[in-house]
């Protein structure tokens, strides 16, 4: 399997945990006319886990923190981690704000993790009753200017929660279908 399959701009991104000869991490490159040949990217300590991208910046986890590359994978320069106790998600980029997790504790940082703000708001407070509890944020993306969340809530019921970019309060989807195993 591969940990990072990303088309970013006009290159392509793999990466394998499985290392070989050739290295844990490749790119290639469309020309405009016909796809380069592939070559290692200069970091090969881990693969690359995760990339999130906006603007030319390339996000990823590489040794269990979160680095930035301005060169398409060229350079990585890591940055500082937000509070978190385990392993980071990167979730989104977007308008300058780079959005992470862990379990369902959200952060996010606009000035490359000088301070991180945690955002997780009522999000594990709001969801199915018991015996069910937070266990993950799944995944989120950016619709209109609003951002939304997929929570994961042990015991197989998933939910869906917005809210407004600028001021975070999570409102809870009550249509989403999935209310159930």
């Amino acid at each position: 399997g591969l940990d990072v399959f990303e088309k970013i701009g006009d290159y392509l991104f793999l990466s394998q945990n499985i290392f070989s000869e050739d290295g844990y991490n490749h790119r290639i490159y469309y020309n405009g006319n016909h796809w380069e040949n592939w070559e290692l990217i200069p970091y090969q300590n881990t693969a690359l886990l995760e990339l999130v991208y906006d603007d030319e910046k390339i996000y990823s986890i590489l040794d269990q923190g979160i680095a930035y590359s301005l060169d398409f994978g060229s350079s990585w320069t890591y940055m500082s981690n937000p509070p978190i106790d385990g392993y980071i998600n990167l979730l989104l980029v977007d308008n300058g704000y780079l959005y992470v997790n862990h379990g369902c504790q959200i952060y996010r940082t606009q000035n490359m993790g000088e301070i991180w703000e945690d955002i997780t708001g009522e999000i594990i407070n709001i969801g199915p009753p018991d015996p069910y509890a937070c266990t993950s944020i799944m995944d989120m993306i950016k619709s209109n200017d609003n951002l939304v969340v997929s929570v994961y809530w042990y015991g197989g019921v998933g939910t869906l929660f917005y809210s407004e970019i600028q001021n975070i309060n999570w409102n809870f989807i009550e249509n989403f279908p999935s209310h159930h195993n």
